[in-house]
């Protein structure tokens, strides 16, 4: 029946959950909805289930929905039917597959490792579903009790100053000016600008940088942009930063953080800063968006991929307590920062990383899909790793570093940070744990099957039950439903668009393994720039960016099959298993030399 509920709730997500922050039907006839819902789970079901022991799930999940419907009036129908259905499909498919397995002899002396593998495909799937009560928000909630758009705030603030921090190393002059001229351009009076060029060898690429500031001084007839060059500073963007924080004007209450390439809008300030007219709020974030998504098929497809996270994934934050920053296009109360120590030079993610700081000392944060500035994609395959290896490392050493404030408050955990929050934190720093221990056990149960297969014994391999398919292909479809659904939160136009955009994720799959593994060493882990411009390359060193996805491809291409003529001596039911998991690393590990491909063209053109 939860695999019934499973394909009938995605259903009415996609009926009712169409536009983000509107609830299509929202408190009309929401029990004939849950009905409905039901009694198509029950109709979707019976084909492959007994009818009495079909209609009794029935009414038990009936209760559960109904019940949690009551217990949380913030959330849609088909937000209740997804929280529901996520873990009883997951905990109904390990006691089919347990009570398979035995009904099977397959356990037992003949137990083979290869059955360890669904159990770690269930643990995986469950800490994404605790995951996805908060970033799966647009597609769950029906009441926002929190404020979710930026320009809702009225609060009456008194002009406070705000002093605009531009980090930058090593960044073409055009750009870095095209930023500062568009700061010069905000609707704002109360501010500076300081540039802080770090590191950068060459002054053709920084004294024209210098020169532009002069220049915008003497045309604003105020001295609101300062630019300082320092060599041999420490710490990357976060020591950049922490510069910055000494060198505030004094009446400074705000400080913004811009990243070089980023081309703010007007009212970016005057905007945001009312919201810190609560004493509460020590932080806004707002999205990344990115004004070159049109300069290729490939800029295109990693814009819509990044904007997954931007528009959909973090906009539920605000309502667990949970928000964080991203780097540029924030605001910050300068006391706030200073008394949390300023930025952490150690950690590769200093942007989030502070704001758990931050939070823990009491204060509030707030993140808004709306866009206030634009930047650019990274122009290669190669760079794009880089940054997605920075972001995702990040967090774990986030993790390592502040993990007692995690804790329950009766373990010492600090109580600024709600239950949620420390959940999310856990749960984002360990999010590709077990698909890392899922590639190394597939791998080494491949090689074991295929060195040792089980010969000796004279079991006869039992046949694939429909029900296992059932409830295998609806939790596909489930999962499909609600991903394709988050990219036409953030505006996606077009299903191609969705599924095009989806293997560029997949694609830096390995990268982000390769992050959390380097992170969970705790090895020291050196901050690098994201070389976002074009330069010349050949094909040659556009491939040799994903040699490592192309040998792990390879490898388990060849795995795949070698398990698949050696079916006999393993058997089918194992072949399966090993093959399906084995078939999910070959798409994701392939698809990175495709979108190598298309990043090379792009920059090309």
């Amino acid at each position: 029946m939860s695999s019934g509920l499973a394909i009938s709730s995605a259903f009415l997500t996609v009926l009712t959950m169409s536009t983000a922050f509107q609830t299509r039907w929202k408190d009309h006839h929401e029990g004939l909805q849950i009905i409905s819902t039901l009694v198509l789970s029950l109709l979707i079901a019976l084909p492959f289930a007994a009818v009495l022991p079909a209609f009794f799930f029935t009414l038990i999940l009936g209760m559960l929905c109904f019940g949690f419907s009551k217990i949380l009036p913030n959330f849609s129908v088909s937000g209740v039917c997804i929280l529901v259905q996520s873990p009883l499909l997951i905990l109904s498919g390990l006691m089919w597959y347990a009570n398979f397995l035995s009904r099977s002899s397959l356990l037992g002396a003949h137990f083979s490792p290869v059955f360890l593998l669904p159990p770690i495909i269930c643990a995986e799937a469950l800490l994404a579903y605790f995951l996805g009560i908060g970033t799966y928000s647009l597609l769950i909630r029906k009441i926002w009790t929190q404020p979710y758009n930026a320009y809702q705030c009225k609060t009456p603030v008194n002009n406070l100053f705000v002093s605009v921090h531009v980090p930058c190393h090593a960044e073409p002059p055009a750009l870095v000016i095209e930023t500062l001229e568009a700061l010069a351009r905000l609707d704002y009076k109360n501010y500076e600008v300081i540039v802080c060029d770090n590191n950068t060898s060459d002054p053709a690429l920084w004294k024209p940088v210098e020169i532009r500031c002069r220049q915008l001084n003497t045309l604003l007839k105020a001295e609101c942009f300062r630019f300082f060059h320092i060599e041999n500073m420490t710490g990357a963007k976060a020591g950049a930063l922490n510069f910055c924080l000494d060198k505030v004007d004094a009446r400074t209450t705000l400080i913004a953080v811009v990243d070089a390439d980023y081309i703010a809008e007007t009212d970016f300030l005057s905007t945001l800063t009312p919201w810190f007219g609560d004493p509460e709020i020590v932080f806004v974030q707002t999205s990344h968006d990115y004004h070159d998504k049109h300069s290729s098929y490939y800029h295109q497809l990693c814009h819509w991929e990044y904007m997954v996270a931007s528009k959909y994934l973090l906009v539920g934050t605000n309502e667990l307590d949970s928000a964080y920053t991203i780097g540029t296009m924030c605001l910050f109360r300068l006391a706030a920062v200073k008394e949390a120590g300023g930025w952490a030079e150690w950690c590769l993610t200093e942007d989030s990383e502070i704001a758990v700081r931050l939070r823990a000392g009491g204060g509030k944060g707030r993140f808004f899909s709306d866009t206030f500035g634009r930047g650019t994609i990274p122009e290669s395959f190669g760079s794009l790793k880089q940054q997605r290896f920075r972001w995702t490392a990040g967090p774990v050493q986030q993790l390592f570093a502040h993990w007692r404030l995690f804790l329950p408050v009766c373990l010492g955990g600090t109580a600024s940070l709600s239950s949620w929050s420390k959940t999310m934190e856990v749960l984002r720093s360990l999010q590709m744990f077990f698909g890392i221990i899922l590639l190394v056990f597939v791998i080494a149960v491949s090689f074991t099957a295929l060195l040792d297969p089980p010969t000796s014994h004279n079991i006869e391999d039992p046949a694939l039950p429909v029900t296992g398919l059932f409830i295998f292909f609806s939790f596909s479809i489930n999962a499909l439903v609600l991903i394709a659904m988050g990219y036409r939160m953030t505006g996606c136009p077009s299903s191609l668009l969705i599924f095009m955009s989806y293997w560029i994720g997949r694609a830096l799959t390995f990268t982000c393994m390769l992050a959390t593994i380097a992170a969970f060493t705790t090895i020291t882990l050196k901050w690098k720039r994201t070389p976002k411009f074009f330069a010349q390359s050949s094909f040659l060193q556009a491939l040799a960016n994903i040699l490592p996805e192309l040998f792990l491809a390879f490898l388990l291409i060849a795995l795949f099959i070698t398990t698949l003529l050696h079916s006999k001596e393993t058997g089918l039911f194992s072949t399966l298993i090993v093959c399906g998991v084995l078939l999910r690393f070959i798409l994701s590990f392939i698809a990175a030399p495709f979108v190598a491909l298309l990043g090379y063209v792009g920059a090309k053109k």
